[in-house]
């Protein structure tokens, strides 16, 4: 991930952790969705894991 950093892009991968104030997350996928003759609609879809889990 530094490589991509040092490039201008972030790039975020199965297993990095993502965090703000309050919570943390495990990224399980990530994956970058391209529209086709439009890039600046192009986004990317991530799906976490709450570390740790909230329990009901």
């Amino acid at each position: 991930m530094d490589a991509a950093r040092r490039s201008g892009r972030m790039a975020v991968e199965a297993g990095d952790v993502v965090a703000d104030d309050a919570r943390q997350w495990t990224v399980t996928t990530a994956r970058l969705k391209t529209v086709p003759a439009y890039g600046a609609a192009d986004h990317i879809a991530v799906t976490a894991t709450l570390k740790p889990r909230a329990v009901p």
